[in-house]
């Protein structure tokens, strides 16, 4: 059986982070990142008994593998991807496992398995057999065959999303009906539970579920961090307000000059209006932290005057676009990715622009209430 009950070890950690960062987060942000909190709002002991009860109905382990090598898809893409299999090895009992190139992100040093899933570990074959493999890259449109699945005992797929899966009939009604209302990743803790509450993000519930920070990504953020505490003492900003701001121009590192950039001012200025619907309270400081994947909006944005910015010293990176470095590079690349995440996750509010299943992972990850949340710029011609 894949999952256990929530165990204690689990749930006697006082935070989902490690403790070194409570020195550098601020306590009402804390309070959101609380152990009990997220396994309560995440409804995670529901999640493990569902998986429990579906297991039950085979009389064979059967397993499915979430595996990435070469193209996949972006961070975002490939998160969305290993949530939705995740979620659909629990609606039908199958246990879970991730193969994901170690270049890439899931080195042991970078991200570890939760006390929740072992998803790290090779599974077992007790009855060998060939895999069955599926490849669903950008298709939205198109059905996911989901219910099918059962004809098979061991499963390998590739998927960077979660389209609506095709009518059939399968094993359990209970099942189909899960599958059925699982159409979109963010709305996936219905298939868990009738309702979610308020302000859970369920990518961000997942994550937690799945992850914890390995020492590499810990040692990583924690520079972040660091260098982010050290501005804030030289600006006399200790306990000032923070604005989480993510700036996409476009897939520039993915499309070159196809990319968004020419569209910069613009975005910038809808950008400087939604920072100042943030910017409310005339007797509290602010501050801002830009992530962004254009080193130019970042020097731009420096030269407001009216609002201290901090940039995230983190430069550019798209996975798909950069597998023909060489190991070290790609580590050093993905770290700086994930740090530029929880930068993001981390702050009092935040601002998303653009499409980005990026920004919009940092915003789960970091478990923000929707209030504390402004989708400034959806689209940018």
């Amino acid at each position: 059986m894949m999952i256990s009950n929530v165990e204690p070890s689990f749930q006697t950690e006082m935070f989902v982070v490690p403790w070194i960062f409570t020195k550098h987060i601020a306590p009402r942000i804390m309070e959101r990142l609380r152990t009990l909190v997220v396994t309560r709002d995440c409804l995670f002991s529901t999640m493990n008994t569902k998986h429990q009860n579906t297991v039950l109905q085979w009389n064979e382990s059967r397993q499915i593998i979430y595996e990435c090598r070469g193209i996949c898809g972006g961070l975002g893409d490939r998160m969305k991807g290993i949530f939705c299999v995740l979620l659909h090895a629990i609606a039908i009992g199958y246990d879970f496992r991730i193969d994901w190139d170690s270049r890439y992100s899931l080195h042991p040093t970078i991200l570890l398995p939760s006390s929740l899933v072992d998803w790290q570990t090779p599974p077992s074959r007790e009855n060998k057999g060939p895999w069955h493999r599926m490849t669903f890259l950008d298709t939205r449109a198109k059905s996911y065959g989901l219910c099918q699945w059962h004809k098979y005992p061991f499963i390998k797929i590739k998927s960077n999303g979660n389209p609506k899966p095709d009518e059939c009939d399968v094993i359990a009604p209970s099942i189909k009906e899960i599958l059925n209302n699982q159409s979109s990743t963010m709305s996936c803790m219905k298939t868990i539970h009738d309702s979610t509450p308020s302000g859970t993000q369920c990518m961000g519930c997942v994550w937690w579920y799945l992850f914890c920070m390995g020492t590499s990504l810990q040692k990583k953020v924690l520079i972040e961090f660091d260098h982010l505490s050290s501005w804030k003492k030289a600006h006399h900003l200790k306990d000032a307000f923070s604005i989480g701001i993510h700036i996409r121009s476009g897939d520039s590192q993915m499309r070159g000059t196809r990319g968004r950039e020419s569209n910069l001012t613009t975005l910038l200025l809808q950008m400087q209006t939604c920072v100042s619907w943030v910017v409310t309270d005339l007797n509290t400081s602010y501050y801002g932290v830009v992530v962004s994947d254009s080193q130019e909006a970042k020097k731009i944005i420096q030269m407001w005057n009216w609002i201290d910015i901090y940039p995230v010293r983190t430069k550019p990176f798209h996975i798909d676009k950069n597998i023909h470095k060489n190991i070290f590079q790609t580590m050093e690349a993905v770290l700086s990715t994930l740090a530029d995440i929880f930068m993001l996750a981390f702050q009092d509010s935040l601002l998303l622009s653009g499409s980005s299943g990026y920004g919009r992972l940092a915003q789960s990850v970091g478990m923000y209430a929707g209030s504390s949340v402004v989708h400034c710029v959806m689209n940018v011609n």
